[in-house]
Order: C-alpha cells, then sequence, then structure tokens
C-alpha cells in the first residue's frame, strides 16, 4: 500500500488545515486567519456529542462548524448523511451551496500547487447530478456514499419551520436557528427550543453527533435552554474575552477593565467600538458581548427577569387567579434608526395580608407575588397572541393598564 504524503494525511486529521487548504487562509491585508479560537472552536465540536458554541458575529464560527466541518466528516466517512439546518431554509441551503463550490473547487496542497478535490479525494467528489448549479442548494451527494448509510442525501437542508420526521441524520449542524424574527414571543423562542427537542430522538444513532451554533437573541432562547441542559457541552465568548500576549499584560487591555479582543484578526479594538457606537445596547450585548440584557427601557430590571417566578409562594395559593398587567412601552433593536414597540407583561397572584399573617395591614389587603415578567415585540395582535400561549385560560386573565 503506497504511503499517504503528509500534505495529504494532515487534511484528513485536522480540520483547520483541511479549511485553509480549500481557501480559507485569510484575505489580502493579513487578516481573517484561523487562530487559537478557531482550534478551540473545532476541537469543541468534537469534544462529545451534544455541543453548542457561542461566539459573536464575525469570527468565523459558521465557516468552521457548518461548512469546513461537514465536509471534513464526509472525507473521513463517507456514509455520513450530514443535516444541516437554520431558522430559514433559505439560510440553510446557502450553506450547502458553499460546500458544493468548495468540492466543486482545488485544494491548495502546498503553497501555489493547486489539485481538484475530485483528484485528491475522489471519494467526495459530488454525484454528477449535482456539480452543476450555482448558489443555495438544498442536497448534495458524493459518489463515495454506500446504500448502507441510509436513503438521506449525504448533506441535505433543513430549518426551525421544516418537517424532519422520515430523516435519520447521522449528524446535525444547526447554525442561527434564532435570529430577530423568531426570538422576539416567548411562543417562537419555544418554536426553537422544541425542533431541537424533536431532532435528539431522530438522529441515526443515540451518540450521533449534534451541533449547535449561534448567538443568543433574548432570555430563554434555544441558548439560554441548552446552557441549562446537563447533556450539552457549550463554550461561550464575548468579543472583549480575549487574552493578553503574556501575563504581565493581564488587565492592561483597550477594551472594559482592560479586556482584549476576543481575535485581533477578526475584530480589532477600534472595530468592536465602532460597532459598539453604531448599533444599540441591548443588540451588542446579545449579539457581541454574547449576554443578553433587558431592553434600554424596558419595563423589567434585570432582578425582575431573574427572578421572574417567586419560589416560595405558601402552599395552596396556585388555586387563586393570577392578574396580568400590561403596559406598552418602547425600545431600540438592533440599529438605532429604526425603532420596535414593545409590549411589557407581569403576571401576578393577589394573596391577602391575613392569609400571610403580615401585621400591621388591614387582613383584607392584597400583596402581590410577581409569577412572571415577559417583552413582547409587536403591536396588540402580537401581545394578545402571546397571552394566548402563555396560558389561555379564563382564570388568569384580569387585565390592569399601568401608568409608569
Amino acid at each position: 500500500m503506497a504511503k499517504v504524503p503528509a500534505e495529504i494525511r494532515r487534511l484528513f486529521e485536522d480540520p483547520l488545515a483541511l479549511g485553509e487548504a480549500l481557501g480559507y487562509k485569510g484575505d489580502r491585508s493579513g487578516r481573517k486567519i484561523f487562530g487559537k479560537l478557531h482550534r478551540e472552536i473545532v476541537d469543541h465540536a468534537l469534544l462529545q456529542p451534544w455541543t453548542y458554541c457561542v461566539v459573536p458575529r464575525g469570527h468565523a464560527k459558521s465557516t468552521l462548524l457548518s461548512v469546513i466541518l461537514p465536509i471534513w466528516k464526509l472525507l473521513n466517512d463517507p456514509d455520513r448523511r450530514i443535516l444541516v439546518a437554520s431558522a430559514t431554509l433559505e439560510l440553510a441551503k446557502r450553506m450547502i451551496g458553499e460546500i458544493r463550490d468548495k468540492l466543486n473547487g482545488s485544494l491548495e496542497l502546498k503553497p501555489g500547487l493547486f489539485v481538484p478535490v475530485s483528484e485528491v479525494f475522489p471519494h467526495i467528489a459530488l454525484d454528477r447530478n449535482d456539480t452543476r448549479g450555482q448558489g443555495p442548494t438544498q442536497k448534495l451527494n458524493i459518489v463515495g456514499r454506500s446504500a448502507e448509510g441510509g436513503r438521506e442525501p449525504s448533506i441535505f437542508a433543513g430549518a426551525v419551520t421544516s418537517n424532519l420526521a422520515g430523516n435519520h441524520p447521522t449528524d446535525a449542524h444547526f447554525d442561527d436557528l434564532c435570529n430577530e424574527q423568531n426570538s422576539r414571543t416567548y411562543s417562537q423562542r419555544q418554536k426553537v427550543i422544541q425542533f431541537v427537542q424533536q431532532a435528539v430522538p431522530l438522529m441515526r444513532y443515540q451518540d450521533s453527533p449534534i451541533t449547535l451554533i449561534g448567538t443568543p437573541w433574548a432570555f430563554g432562547d434555544i441558548v439560554d435552554y441548552l446552557g441549562h441542559h446537563p447533556a450539552w457541552a457549550g463554550m461561550r465568548h464575548g468579543v472583549w474575552d480575549g487574552k493578553p500576549p503574556n501575563p504581565s499584560l493581564k488587565g492592561k487591555g483597550p477594551g472594559p477593565q482592560g479586556a482584549y479582543p476576543l481575535c485581533e484578526s477578526f475584530l480589532t479594538s477600534n472595530e468592536i467600538q465602532q460597532i459598539q457606537d453604531d448599533v444599540s445596547k441591548v443588540f451588542f450585548a446579545a449579539q457581541y458581548l454574547c449576554s443578553p440584557i433587558p431592553a434600554e427601557e424596558s419595563l423589567f430590571e434585570r432582578g425582575l427577569i431573574d427572578e421572574m417566578a417567586y419560589p416560595d409562594l405558601p402552599e395552596g395559593l396556585q388555586v387563586l387567579p393570577e392578574i396580568l398587567i400590561w403596559d406598552p412601552v418602547h425600545r431600540l433593536e438592533g440599529s438605532r434608526q429604526k425603532g420596535q414597540s414593545l409590549n411589557g407583561l407581569l403576571t401576578v397572584k393577589p394573596v391577602s395580608a391575613a392569609h400571610l399573617g403580615l401585621k400591621g395591614y388591614e387582613p383584607d389587603r392584597n400583596i402581590f407575588f410577581i409569577t412572571g415578567a415577559y417583552e413582547i415585540s409587536g403591536g396588540l395582535d402580537e401581545a394578545i397572541q402571546f397571552v394566548e400561549d402563555l396560558g389561555g385560560e379564563p382564570n388568569l386573565r384580569l387585565p390592569i393598564p399601568l401608568n409608569l
């Protein structure tokens, strides 16, 4: 058996080396080069079956985990069946289109030496029906696949709104399942969480790898859910979570409290500051610090949201009706030029002072315990729909307008 040249063997062994050979090796300015952060991202995705990666925008996490890593998996096992899913089917199809373009392209095995992927690795050459075409595509097949691998395409697209029944992928890459449009209400966030929950039993094997890539958009979204799930291993970095060049410079960086950029090859401190100046505080906290905060003009402060359920209500209080308190507020979301109407909702349980044994109050004085705090983007229709999704039972809903 012929010895495999080191230039080719390393592509089997290292996803980052494969990505660089496929052309992901920086821009003309010498930036956008994979470094320690990207090694961490790839190694973490291979750490255990279920992982999630939360890293700010603009750091190549989707390129690594939704384009390069699927190609690398097929390189090592052409019988894999890989699902790439996103918030919409069109977004997933774009990533699969990029995979097709890379498989139709060349590998740089040595500086200046380019060889077609299909010649170096014939087993991951595209099926002739998939070599043609440009732009987004819903599925791809490689010639090295066998019937034993299953009827699913080698790589196929999915979305939060699509039906996965009947498909049993060996691997799933969930890329930006949440976005600004599907994270505004509790029910929308629940749909994303349910998509992931329902995908798990559809996987080919119990330990089939699932990787989720994204940034948080709101409290209670899929990132928050996975962060509290013991079966999922997560890595999470904000844009100022970089390390100093050497230990003696700790706390002397250009960022807040002397912090350093997460990866200066992708976003410098000046670029981070420019972004922060251009977008709202809420948007920057979620998408770049990867730590959502309440809206700048929100009805609910952080403490209310962190402790939105009162844990020690006296026994029997669950039979009392809840009261919905509703106040329209307004905040900026995303761009400072675009406003987003927002409804603030509280649910409370009234309890009499006599029942609580409080002295100095009239026996029939009502004490209100906050049981829920919510922010719902949109107008009246969206708020009413949220209330319906919240419970739908008539014993809850006595609306009280607030004038704060």
